[in-house]
């Protein structure tokens, strides 16, 4: 998974993944981390979208990445629960 983070920052698609990843960073988290929470963010949206059956919903990704950069490493997963109001991650 970090590889997919990784091609989403060098293709600049989405955009909001390289700007969570220095978000974070400038915020004093390692890259590392930084890179762990996006992969936390993406497993869930993907997670959710096997388990209903239903298409990755870009836009939904999108607005995460965008609101959970301003967390802590250790709350974006309990922030995820409460954003999407669903299944925790296994």
């Amino acid at each position: 998974m970090h590889l997919a983070i990784e091609e989403q920052i060098e293709k600049g698609e989405p955009i909001e993944t390289g700007i969570f990843i220095k978000t974070m960073t400038d915020r004093g988290i390692s890259r590392h981390d930084a890179v762990h929470g996006a992969t936390k963010i993406l497993l869930k949206m993907a997670y959710d979208a096997v388990h209903k059956l239903d298409y990755f919903d870009i836009n939904k990704y999108q607005e995460l990445l965008d609101k959970l950069r301003f967390f802590e490493p250790d709350e974006i997963e309990i922030e995820l629960e409460r954003e999407l109001n669903q299944y925790p991650l296994q």
